[in-house]
C-alpha cells in the first residue's frame, strides 16, 4: 500500500527547536519522530512511500536514502515554493498511479490502526476518509461532525471555542482517492483543512470519518513535545525501547553512578554522563551527548545532547543540542534553549520564553516581560473575539504591540489608531512598528473610539484595523477585519501565535512610507447622514457626551434632523461608547433593548427598500420574523453585513430609523410592529470536557443543528429558539433561549441546563 508524509512545513510553532533541523527530524527519545513514523507505516502494510520535504532536506535524505534500512521503498519529493498540505500531494498522480494512498503529518507519534482506516476507505468508496479521535480541545485542530454512517456532514479548522460542537478531530492523517487531486489546483498553496475538505463538503462529495482508537499526539510546539515525551514514559504509548530499563520505570544507556537519584520515570540515552549528586526525574529524557553535573535537577524536560552545570535546575524545558544552562541559573517551565545557546551563572529563564541558537544570556540575568523581542517570557493573552487586553496596572507590553503588527503585516495596508491615551499612544507605535518592519503598510489615523477605527478600514480599503484604548486604566487591542468586519478566526489565530512567540518575520529592505489618514470621525458621520433621506425633518434626542455621540449627532444634524439633549415626546437615540449598539427609547419614554433596537433597524431597512437582512452575531431569531430572508454567518452574509452598516454601526442604524420617522411614523408606531419576544441566559459551568458535554448534546438531541459556526442551534415549538456554545475563556457553556414569552424562554434555559449537568455527570 501507498503512503505520503507530508513534512515540508518550518516548524514554526516549535521553533527554535526547528531552527537548524527539519521538524520529523527532532528527536524523541533519543530516535527521530520520522522513525516512529516508518515504523508504524511498515507495521500496517504500507511499504511504498514518499515524503514531501522543503525546509533542511539533506537532512532527511542523508538518513534514510531510499528506505532500505526502514525496510520500506522511500522515495522523496523537494518542493521549491510552500505548497501547503494538499499542494504539496497535489503532483504525486504518478506516485498514486491510479491507487488509493495515505496521507500522514511527519510532525506526528501515533499507533493507530491505519491499516484499518484504509479498509473503511475503500468499504465506503470514499472520495476521501479523515481519520479522528476525541480531544478536549479541538480548537486547535480540525473539527469534524459526522452522521451515524460516518459521512462528514461538517468540518472547521481550528475553530473558535463559541463554535465547538464535537469532540471529533481530524488527526492530520487522511486516505485520499486519486480523483481528489483534480480537486487541488496546481502551483499554489493548498491545505486539506482550510480549502479541500470544506470544497469537498460543497460538492457533496463523499467524506467521511474513520474513528481511530489509540494515542496520537503531534509535536508541533513546545508543549505537544514536552507532552508527547511525557507520555511515551508514561507507557500511553509504546516506542521502541532504546535504552536498557536497569529498574522500574529507568531506561539507561549509560552509567547512573552512586549519589544521584534517578526519580521515575527517566530515559537516559548513550554516552550521558550523570555526576553524583545530580537529580534526575520524573519524566527527564536525556539525549545522547547530554551531561547533568553535580547539584543539578532536571524534571519534566527535554534534553538532546545539552549541558546543564552545578547546582542548575530546569523543570518543563526543552534544551536542544549543545545548550548550555550555567551553573546556579534555572529554566522555568515551557522554556527553550535553541541549539549552542548559553546561559551564564545565576541566571533566571522565565516561563515559556525561547531562546535562540548560539545566542549567550550573561551571568546574574532575570529578565522581564519586554526586555528584548528576541527573549521574552510569553502571557497566555489570547485574541478573544478580537480583543487583546493588557495587564493590570494599565501597560500592554511593547512586545505585544509589535507581534500584532508583525502578524498582521502579510495582510497588506493596516490602519492603526488609538484614544489619545500616553498608554494606548505608545502600544500604537509598536505596532506601527511591527507592520512596517514585517514589510506591512501602516496608515494611522485620528480615529478616536472603536467604531470609528472599524470604519476607517472601509475608507482606504485596508485589509485590517487596530485601535487601542486604556479606559479605566484597562488597556486593550482591538482588531477588525476588512470593512471593519469582525477579524477572521484564522488571523486571530495568527495574532496568537505571534503573541505567543512565533519568530517576527523582519524585512527590513522591504519597509513602506508610513501613510496618515484624518477626519475619520467626520467621514464616518458624513456617510451615516445618507441613511438619513433627503426630505423631511424630525426632532430627536441624543444625550452623552461621549465621542460616539458627537459622532451620532453630527450624522443626524447633517441628515436635516434637529438634535436635542433632552425633549419631551421625542425619541431618544443613546449609542455606546464604543459606537457600535444603539438603544432607543420610545416617545412614550418606553426603552427598547439593544436586540429590539437592532429588528426596529432591520425594519426601517425593509421600509427603505432592502430586500435581504444580514444578522449580526447575537442577532434574537425573532428577526427572521420580519417577513424578509436574514443571512447568518458565512461568506454570503459577511459580504451582505459590510454592504449594510446600520447592522453594526450605531450612527447608522440611528440615521436609517430617522429615515422612516420622517415619513409620518413614529418609533411607537413602527416598535408595534415587531414581533414580540423574550430572551433567558444561562452559563452551565462543566466539570468535564466543553468539547464532550456538546458532542453528548448534539449526538443526544437531533434537532440541534451544527454547522461549527456558532454552536448548536434548535428550534423549540413555533416560536422558540435554543443555541447552546461554549465559553473561550471558562470551561463553561453559554445558552441562550428565546420565546414569545418570558416564562418560555426561562423554561427553555432551565431544561437545557439541567440536561447539560446530567451529561457533564456520566462523562
Amino acid at each position: 500500500m501507498k503512503a505520503v508524509i507530508t513534512a515540508g512545513g518550518e516548524g514554526t510553532r516549535l521553533w527554535p527547536v526547528t531552527a537548524l533541523r527539519p521538524k520529523p527530524m527532532v528527536r524523541l527519545l533519543g530516535r527521530p519522530v520520522l522513525d516512529y513514523t516508518l515504523e508504524l507505516l511498515r507495521k500496517n502494510g504500507f511499504d511504498d512511500i514518499c515524503i514531501t520535504l522543503r525546509c533542511l532536506p539533506d537532512q532527511v535524505i542523508a538518513r534514510y536514502g531510499d528506505g532500505t534500512g526502514a525496510g520500506v521503498s522511500l522515495r522523496t519529493r523537494v518542493e521549491s515554493e510552500p505548497l501547503g498540505t494538499a499542494g504539496s500531494v497535489r503532483d504525486l498522480s504518478g506516485f498514486f498511479a491510479g491507487e488509493d494512498a495515505l496521507v500522514i503529518s511527519g510532525d506526528c507519534v501515533c499507533d493507530l490502526d491505519l491499516a484499518a482506516a484504509m479498509a473503511y476507505h475503500r468499504e465506503k468508496n470514499a472520495d476521501a476518509t479523515i481519520i479522528t479521535v476525541k480531544s478536549d480541545d479541538p480548537t486547535e485542530y480540525g473539527a469534524v461532525v459526522s452522521s451515524e454512517d460516518g459521512r462528514i456532514t461538517a468540518f472547521s479548522e481550528k475553530p473558535a471555542w463559541e463554535n465547538v460542537v464535537t469532540a471529533d478531530i481530524s488527526t492530520g492523517i487522511y486516505v485520499i482517492s486519486p480523483r481528489c487531486l483534480d480537486l487541488i489546483p496546481e502551483n499554489r498553496e493548498y491545505d486539506f483543512g482550510h480549502d479541500l475538505f470544506p470544497d469537498m463538503l460543497k460538492r457533496d462529495l463523499k467524506l467521511f470519518a474513520f474513528g481511530a482508537e489509540g494515542y496520537w499526539r503531534d509535536v508541533g510546539t513546545p508543549e505537544a513535545y514536552l507532552q508527547c515525551s511525557k507520555d511515551a514514559l508514561s507507557g500511553l504509548i509504546e516506542l521502541p525501547a532504546l535504552s536498557p530499563r536497569i529498574s522500574g520505570g529507568v531506561w539507561s544507556a549509560s552509567p547512573v553512578p552512586a549519589g544521584a537519584v534517578a526519580a521515575p520515570p527517566v530515559y537516559i540515552g548513550e554516552d550521558v554522563l550523570i555526576e553524583p549528586g545530580a537529580r534526575l526525574g520524573p519524566f527527564a529524557a536525556l539525549g545522547s551527548g547530554s551531561r547533568i553535573c553535580r547539584g543539578a535537577a532536571v524534571s519534566g524536560s527535554i534534553l538532546d545532547g545539552a549541558v546543564m552545570k552545578r547546582g542548575s535546575a530546569a523543570e518543563g524545558a526543552i534544551l536542544c543540542e549543545g545548550a548550555v544552562l550555567g551553573e546556579g541559573s534555572a529554566l522555568l517551565p515551557g522554556s527553550v534553549l535553541g541549539d549552542g545557546a548559553v546561559v551564564g551563572k545565576c541566571s533566571v529563564v522565565p516561563e515559556s520564553t525561547r531562546v535562540p541558537p548560539a545566542v549567550a544570556i550573561p551571568d546574574n540575568t532575570r529578565f522581564r516581560p519586554g526586555d528584548n523581542p528576541w527573549l521574552r517570557g510569553f502571557s497566555p493573552s489570547l485574541c478573544l473575539g478580537g480583543f487583546i487586553r493588557g495587564t493590570g496596572g494599565g501597560t500592554i507590553a511593547p512586545w505585544a504591540g509589535y507581534s500584532v503588527g508583525a502578524a498582521l503585516s502579510n495582510l497588506g495596508t493596516c490602519v492603526i489608531s488609538h484614544d489619545g491615551s500616553p498608554c494606548a499612544a505608545a502600544a500604537a507605535l509598536a505596532v506601527e512598528s511591527g507592520v512596517l518592519l514585517s514589510g506591512g503598510k501602516a496608515v494611522c489615523c485620528d480615529a478616536k473610539y472603536d467604531a470609528a477605527a472599524a470604519f476607517a478600514s472601509s475608507l482606504c480599503s485596508a485589509a485590517a484595523s487596530v485601535f487601542i484604548a486604556a479606559p479605566d486604566n484597562e488597556p486593550y487591542i482591538r482588531l477588525f477585519g476588512r470593512e471593519g468586519l469582525p477579524l477572521s478566526r484564522s488571523m486571530e489565530r495568527r495574532v496568537e501565535a505571534a503573541l505567543r512567540g512565533d519568530r517576527p518575520n523582519i524585512s527590513c529592505h522591504t519597509i513602506k512610507n508610513r501613510e496618515t489618514l484624518m477626519g475619520v470621525d467626520l467621514a464616518l458621520a458624513s456617510a451615516a447622514s445618507k441613511c438619513c433621506g433627503i426630505e423631511g425633518s424630525v426632532t430627536v434626542a441624543v444625550p452623552g457626551r461621549s465621542l460616539a455621540a458627537r459622532t451620532l449627532k453630527d450624522a443626524l444634524v447633517s441628515g436635516g434632523c434637529r438634535v436635542v439633549s433632552h425633549v419631551r415626546g421625542a425619541p431618544e437615540f443613546i449609542v455606546s461608547r464604543d459606537g457600535f449598539r444603539l438603544r432607543v427609547t420610545t416617545e412614550e419614554g418606553r426603552p427598547l433593548s439593544w436586540e429590539q433596537t437592532l429588528l426596529l433597524t432591520a425594519l426601517a431597512a425593509i421600509k427603505s427598500g432592502e430586500d435581504r437582512i444580514a444578522a449580526p452575531p447575537g442577532a434574537p431569531s425573532a428577526i427572521e420574523r420580519l417577513g424578509v430572508p436574514v443571512l447568518r454567518g458565512g461568506g454570503e452574509a459577511e459580504a451582505l453585513l459590510a454592504r449594510q452598516p446600520f447592522m453594526r454601526f450605531g450612527a447608522f442604524a440611528a440615521a436609517l430609523i430617522c429615515r422612516a420617522l420622517k415619513t409620518g411614523e413614529t418609533v411607537t408606531d413602527l416598535s408595534s410592529r415587531l414581533p414580540e419576544f423574550y430572551t433567558a441566559s444561562r452559563e452551565v459551568p462543566v466539570a468535564s470536557s466543553r468539547a464532550a458535554v456538546m458532542d453528548a448534546l448534539r449526538r443526544l438531541n437531533v434537532g440541534f443543528s451544527a454547522e461549527l459556526s456558532g454552536g448548536l442551534t434548535a428550534r423549540a415549538g413555533m416560536s422558540g429558539r435554543l443555541s447552546v456554545s461554549s465559553s473561550r475563556e471558562r470551561n463553561s457553556l453559554i445558552i441562550r433561549a428565546e420565546d414569545d414569552s418570558e416564562s418560555a424562554a426561562e423554561s427553555l434555559a432551565d431544561d437545557c441546563s439541567r440536561q447539560i449537568r446530567n451529561l457533564d455527570s456520566k462523562i
